[in-house]
C-alpha cells in the first residue's frame, strides 16, 4: 500500500507543482497506436528499488524481489516519465525519443513554443524544432494563450480566444485574450480552408499593436520591468486614471536591473 501511495505521490508531482487555482495543464494528442515498452517490469526493475520509467508514458516502481512491480500510466497533465528524474513531467521528451504525439503539417510554426489554435479555443500547437503537434484541454476548459501548456475554466465565451479571421480576411489581428499572439489572416477562397499563420511576439512584455502593426513593450500591472534591448534600463508601470503609462529609467553606476529583486544591482 505504501508503494502505491508514494508512486501516486511521484505520478502527481508535476501537477501539483502548477500550483495556479483554476489553471490545468492540456495534453498532446496522442496516437492510436501505442508506444511499446522496451522491457517488461521485471527487466526494467532487475533487483533495483524504487521508481523506473517503464516507456515514455509509464512509470513502473520497483518493490523488490520476487514482488510484482506497480506499474501506472502518468497523468494527462503530465504524460511523459522522465527518465533523468524518473518522475512524470509534463515536458516532452527529446525529438525522435517518444513517436507517438500527432503533428500537424497544416499548421505553420513560425518560431518554437506554444501556440493557440487558430479555430479552436480548446486545442493548441506545440512547436519542437519548427514541427507542430497538436495538443488539446480537457473538457469545459480552454487555453490559456500565456505561452504555456495551460488551460483555465471556460467560464464565458469571452474566455475563449479568437483571431476573428473570418471577419477580417487578407487582415494582420491580435489574440482576443493575449495579444502578444496575433496572426495574418489569409484570404477566403470558395471550397478551402482559410490559411492563418500565428505568429507570437518573441521580447518579454511585448504585445502585437494593431495600430502600428508591430510588437511593442506594454504593462499590465504596476510594477518594474526590466529592458530586454538594454539591461541598464528599466520600465516603471503605474496607471494614471484608467490607462497605463510607463517611463523608461536608467539604473546608475553602471548597475543592471534586475526584475526579480525589482532594482538595480551590480552585475
Amino acid at each position: 500500500m505504501k508503494a502505491i501511495i508514494c508512486l501516486t505521490l511521484l505520478v502527481s508531482a508535476t501537477a501539483a507543482e502548477i500550483g495556479i487555482s483554476d489553471y490545468y495543464m492540456g495534453h498532446l494528442v496522442r496516437s492510436a497506436i501505442p508506444i511499446q515498452p522496451r522491457s517488461t517490469p521485471d527487466e526494467i526493475c532487475m533487483g533495483q528499488l524504487g521508481p523506473r520509467c517503464g516507456d515514455c508514458e509509464t512509470m513502473v516502481l520497483c518493490v523488490g524481489a520476487g514482488i510484482p512491480p506497480y506499474v501506472n500510466k502518468c497523468p494527462d497533465d503530465a504524460p511523459y516519465c522522465n527518465k533523468a528524474n524518473t518522475v512524470c513531467t509534463a515536458s516532452p521528451p527529446p525529438p525522435g525519443e517518444c513517436d507517438d504525439a500527432v503533428t500537424d503539417t497544416g499548421f505553420t510554426c513560425t518560431s518554437n513554443g506554444y501556440f493557440p489554435h487558430p479555430t479552436d479555443c480548446t486545442k493548441f500547437y506545440e512547436c519542437v524544432n519548427m514541427q507542430a503537434y497538436l495538443g488539446e484541454c480537457n473538457a469545459g476548459l480552454a487555453y490559456s494563450a500565456d505561452g504555456t501548456r495551460a488551460c483555465t475554466q471556460k467560464r464565458t465565451t469571452s474566455t475563449c480566444g479568437t483571431f476573428n479571421c473570418k471577419t477580417y480576411p487578407g487582415k494582420t489581428r491580435p489574440y482576443s485574450t493575449n495579444s502578444m499572439y496575433y496572426a495574418y489572416c489569409g484570404v477566403i477562397e470558395a471550397n478551402k480552408d482559410q490559411k492563418v499563420i500565428i505568429f507570437k511576439c518573441l521580447a518579454p512584455n511585448t504585445y502585437y499593436q494593431l495600430t502600428d502593426q508591430t510588437c511593442k513593450f506594454e504593462c499590465r500591472e504596476v510594477k518594474f520591468y526590466a529592458d530586454a534591448v538594454d539591461p541598464h534600463y528599466y520600465f516603471n508601470c503605474y496607471k494614471s486614471g484608467t490607462k497605463w503609462v510607463y517611463t523608461r529609467e536608467f539604473c546608475t553606476l553602471g548597475r543592471v536591473f534586475n526584475e526579480a529583486q525589482q532594482d538595480c544591482v551590480f552585475a
